[in-house]
């Protein structure tokens, strides 16, 4: 009998375990951004979302993308963290990191992340052959003195970057190239101004 008990509290100890891990990885309770958008072109409205994870000390934060199907329900096909740096990251020892919550959105096709990080950067990826591709990069910055605009357009290769000095608007740099990028960086595992050029 006291064999059974053991066994009995050792049990539930480890399902206990158990279940406090699997809500603490999936402790993503919060949503911050909300978008409805056909991403997959087949003329049904598809959700991404971003929320953060309230419970854990670096506030993480999770992408996350929903394709509908005909029948009404939707799967989840992307989710990732890795893209968006938690709030309090320990790489920065629990330190605010200073930047805003990316916004998302989904237009003509295309998911949307737009970053407010050392300026403002929006990236465009398009669902194809079963991935999100990186198709566009947009990004302004303002270093005090200069204005600095940098387009890259991936599937053409063309990249075009120009500062101006913001009083005068007198044109202190222009960077017109035709960059090849191949294959297109994915969605997974990405991560904004990961590369010199992006």
């Amino acid at each position: 009998m006291r064999r059974i008990f053991i066994f009995t509290i050792a049990l539930f100890h480890f399902v206990s375990l158990c279940s406090q891990k699997k809500h603490i990885n999936d402790s993503f309770n919060y949503q911050i951004r909300e978008a409805l958008g056909d991403i997959n072109n087949d003329g049904i409205a598809d959700k991404a979302e971003i929320s953060m994870d309230t419970l854990h000390e670096t506030r993480p934060l999770k992408l996350n993308v929903f394709v509908s199907q005909p029948d009404g329900t939707s799967i989840l096909f992307f989710s990732g963290t890795d893209m968006i740096q938690a709030m309090y990251p320990q790489e920065l020892n629990g330190e605010y990191n200073g930047n805003q919550i990316p916004n998302v959105s989904i237009e003509g096709g295309k998911l949307q992340l737009e970053f407010y990080v050392k300026g403002n950067a929006l990236y465009e990826f398009i669902y194809t052959n079963g991935v999100f591709e990186l198709i566009h990069f947009k990004y302004v910055n303002w270093d005090g003195r200069n204005i600095t605009e940098t387009t890259f357009n991936l599937l053409t290769g063309k990249y075009v970057s120009q500062s101006e000095i913001h009083e005068t608007s007198e044109v202190t740099q222009t960077i017109n190239a035709k960059i090849i990028i191949n294959p297109l960086p994915v969605l997974k595992n990405f991560k904004p101004f990961q590369y010199n050029l992006f």
